[in-house]
């Protein structure tokens, strides 16, 4: 996972047009159930269940945007099928 700044993960994301409605998601908070007891990679250095966290954005292809449940970061997470892959994260909230 590639620790960037939080200007450059606007950059990426929501300025550079890879919001949920660009590309047909959503902008309200999804359901994460299915994904309970999935783990990720936080870019605050800790794995996190994703049931003590937050998805703000589902950008389809099984990716979003979630916050760290500590407010200390945002992590961009691919999800496959019982696994998750950060692909970046930002060093700020």
């Amino acid at each position: 996972m590639k620790i960037i700044t939080k200007e450059e993960f606007m950059k990426k994301t929501v300025s550079a047009g890879v919001s949920a409605e660009a590309f047909g998601g959503t902008e309200t908070l999804p359901d994460m159930s299915n994904y309970g007891g999935v783990k990720f990679n936080c870019g605050c250095g800790s794995k996190h269940k994703i049931k003590e966290t937050r998805a703000t954005t589902y950008i389809p292809k099984k990716h979003y945007i979630i916050l760290c449940p500590d407010l200390t970061c945002m992590n961009y997470v691919k999800f496959n099928f019982f696994s998750t892959e950060t692909i970046f994260a930002s060093d700020k909230c």
